[in-house]
């Protein structure tokens, strides 16, 4: 585990005072999303829910030529992830309710991750699929992938923003499975993983 989640000592930018953007890892990303398959992992999750509320995305992907962006939040009141795109054609959005890991754990520092896995191996668009705290919690499909939002920029990269208090890991050409064995997860949590994976996949 130590050394797999990179820490927020790198060069980091403000804005509007409590997101930040890490250069290395808006090119970390812009790297990533050539590829078909890339994981994002956020560490810090239940940490967020002792404190105040936040209206903040625990990630924001910007793609500053076409005004398009990917946002995850956490919605502390009901326990889910909301996933929203806005997209050259209007706006994707799904929500993916963690369950009790979240209220049951959320004092505790182990396992408290999000791991957010990006298949773009189709035609249009691409596969997300979440797992929190080892355990697989649904799948849907974006009508755009990344990749093809950054083929449709010109002129700028894509920038990559997030609050101080999560850490940030870029996964290049990784798949869930070998991630969530990066992060020492379980096996009998993996297996019940697949379980719940399969019967609660998700098509958007």
């Amino acid at each position: 585990m130590k050394g797999f989640i990179l820490l927020l000592s790198v060069l980091v930018v403000e804005i509007n005072g409590s997101l930040v953007e890490s250069h290395a890892f808006s090119k970390d990303l812009q790297r990533a999303v050539r590829h078909n398959d890339f994981v994002i992992v956020i560490e810090g999750v239940r940490r967020r829910m002792i404190g105040i509320p936040s209206p903040d995305p625990l990630l924001l992907i910007n793609f500053p030529d076409l005004d398009n962006q990917f946002k995850v939040h956490l919605l502390e009141d009901t326990g889910t992830i909301k996933l929203t795109l806005v997209h050259p054609d209007g706006v994707w959005c799904e929500d993916i309710n963690l369950g009790s890991e979240l209220q049951l754990l959320k004092n505790q520092n182990k396992d408290d991750h999000l791991v957010i896995a990006f298949d773009q191996s189709g035609h249009g668009g691409s596969k997300v699929t979440v797992f929190f705290s080892c355990i697989g919690k649904g799948q849907v499909r974006m009508p755009f992938s990344l990749r093809q939002l950054k083929q449709k920029m010109k002129h700028s990269k894509l920038k990559m923003y997030h609050p101080r208090d999560v850490a940030i890991s870029i996964q290049n050409q990784k798949s869930a499975n070998s991630v969530l064995v990066d992060l020492n997860c379980q096996l009998e949590k993996m297996q019940v993983q697949n379980k719940i994976f399969h019967q609660n996949t998700l098509y958007a």
